[in-house]
């Protein structure tokens, strides 16, 4: 593009300056991004006997050359009230990986069954949820730190209001349901790791060890097979309590939008009522004039017909009596 624009006029000596600009700018900004795996989708099992379904996110720091900083990362999805990140954003030092947990509610995931029953495989395989991997690196005058989720956030809401000035690397990953009645979730790319696949393979002794002279006399393999068992417990009260969280934010989140509608038809009521009220007012007042003048004209006629008569009669003598009115008469 350069030799084209020196082959131009003088007048273009501006355009091959801000084309230098720009690729010395897209240089210095460009994006070192994690390694994500799996990197092209997400596969959530489902079955009539698993709680939860779940799949994991590995996420890892390429260490090596330019790589010396580490890399911030922030997960999203399309529907954050089906899937439960866990943790949905953090920060990777060189040469070390995070799994990030994604969970399926218990409430989406029966849902789904129930679509999956009345429809077959088709129902889940027209399923649009996608998740996005959003990373770039962190300078060290950032102070960023693993744990502080309250700078990480502050820091990508930075990124995010100039994502050209930080470079940031993007992966998207569809997400592909897939039913299966027999309860095999053992071929899934995304299934909680070998951990897992052991729990369900082998199986787990009689009794839990209780104390270090326990541990010491039991062998490799019932040592495996206890951490084993323990593991597929954790996962458990994780899920467990990660479902209750969902509920919780589901249901605070229903409370208020109820507390929004009853707010505005209160307002709206209010201000029925207040229409109402000034229409009454000056409805009323309308006719109560019109009484009153009503009232006027049928006495006016009253005293003018009385007059009428009495002077017909002659009787209006002692009108002449009155102060005032004697000179009439």
């Amino acid at each position: 593009a350069l030799q084209h624009l020196r082959g131009n006029t003088e007048g273009s000596r501006e355009q091959q300056n801000l084309l230098w600009k720009a690729l010395l700018t897209t240089t210095s900004i460009m994006p070192d991004g994690l390694e994500v795996t799996p990197d092209d989708e997400l596969e959530f099992i489902l079955t009539p006997k698993e709680a939860t379904p779940k799949a994991i996110l590995t996420l890892k720091h390429p260490a090596g050359g330019s790589h010396s900083e580490p890399i911030a990362f922030k997960v999203k999805t399309t529907q954050p009230r089906r899937y439960l990140v866990r943790p949905n954003q953090g920060l990777i030092q060189p040469g070390q990986s995070e799994q990030v947990q994604i969970l399926l509610v218990e409430k989406d995931k029966v849902s789904l069954w129930q679509a999956f029953e009345r429809l077959g495989q088709s129902a889940l395989d027209s399923s649009k949820d996608k998740f996005l991997v959003q990373s770039t690196r962190v300078a060290p005058e950032e102070g960023l730190k693993a744990g502080d989720y309250e700078k990480l956030s502050t820091f990508w809401t930075k990124v995010m209001s100039n994502t050209s000035a930080h470079g940031v690397f993007n992966t998207k990953l569809p997400v592909k349901l897939i039913a299966r009645e027999d309860g095999d979730t053992s071929t899934s790319r995304s299934a909680s790791g070998s951990a897992a696949a052991t729990a369900s393979t082998k199986t787990m002794p009689k009794t839990i060890a209780t104390n270090s002279k326990d541990v010491n006399s039991m062998s490799q393999d019932q040592l495996k097979s206890e951490l084993t068992n323990l593991r597929s417990k954790y996962d458990e009260l994780v899920s467990f309590s990660v479902n209750l969280t969902a509920e919780r934010d589901i249901l605070n989140n229903t409370l208020e939008q109820t507390k929004r509608e009853l707010n505005k038809y209160l307002q709206k009521s209010a201000a029925d009522g207040n229409r109402s009220n000034v229409s009454g007012e000056d409805g009323g007042s309308s006719k109560g004039g019109s009484g009153k003048m009503q009232f006027i004209y049928v006495v006016a006629f009253f005293f003018w017909f009385l007059g009428s008569w009495m002077t017909h009669r002659g009787q209006t003598k002692f009108l002449s009596y009155i102060p005032g009115v004697k000179g009439f008469f």
